[in-house]
């Protein structure tokens, strides 16, 4: 399967074990941006969803992950957290992100999905 220098696109597959993967490609790129600048590993922890999965982790009828758009990284620590949103926001690719704990770990969800409203930021 096709990807980049440091994600390859299976690894944002559902993680339910069913197979299906719509993951935009466009989104492998931007995260690839933005680790190329951040020097440092990046850890996602959730990408594309099925609809039966999303519902399943608790995700919005309408989130981005079923449709491909989005990502969640794990984010180890608070220095990480401040140097991977200065690493984003240099991108200038990301349109909506959150910022929350999912199962107990501390994720950052961004997605590129140009169907919802632009500049948006939130907790969970």
């Amino acid at each position: 399967m096709a990807g980049t220098a440091n994600f390859s696109l299976a690894e944002f597959g559902c993680s339910c074990g069913c197979g299906m993967n719509e993951t935009k490609i466009e989104l492998l790129h931007a995260l690839q941006e933005v680790r190329t600048s951040l020097e440092e590993p990046m850890s996602i922890t959730s990408g594309y969803r099925c609809e039966e999965h999303n519902k399943a982790v608790g995700g919005v009828n309408t989130s981005s992950h079923v449709q491909g758009w989005a990502a969640d990284i794990a984010i180890p620590s608070s220095s990480y957290a401040y140097d991977i949103m200065e690493a984003i926001f240099a991108t200038k690719k990301f349109h909506r992100i959150g910022y929350g704990k999912m199962g107990g770990q501390l994720v950052l969800h961004v997605d590129i999905d140009v169907n919802k409203t632009p500049r948006v930021m939130w907790g969970y």
